[in-house]
């Protein structure tokens, strides 16, 4: 989100920066927060959505395993994304409106 406010703003290289400091988050994949472990090792979707989306407004090519995980999280039946996953499970609770939503607007930036 930080990424995404600095290139609102104006500022392209802070916000390239910042992108590329906080996709070492996602290094292998083994992200984890204060949120996953209050969670129980779920992590949220939007994560991943935030990453492509980021990854598009600033015409660089989103991480190809982050797009793959994000990917994994959609439905196959409803073709909504799921709110959280874990590393063995792509897909926990029902798809919501909400990440369904900015996951389907990330990958239109990503596509750009």
């Amino acid at each position: 989100m930080t990424a995404i406010n600095e290139y609102n703003l104006g500022y392209r290289e802070s916000a390239c920066r910042l992108y590329e400091i906080q996709m070492t988050c996602f290094a292998g994949l083994d992200w984890r927060d204060l949120a996953y472990d209050r969670r129980g090792g779920v992590y949220e979707t939007l994560g991943l959505a935030y990453a492509v989306y980021t990854a598009g407004l600033l015409d660089l090519p989103p991480d190809p395993r982050v797009l793959a995980s994000l990917l994994a999280c959609q439905d196959p039946q409803t073709g909504g994304f799921h709110t959280h996953f874990t590393a063995d499970q792509p897909r926990l609770i029902d798809p919501n409106v909400e990440t369904t939503s900015i996951a389907l607007l990330a990958l239109h930036a990503s596509s750009h």
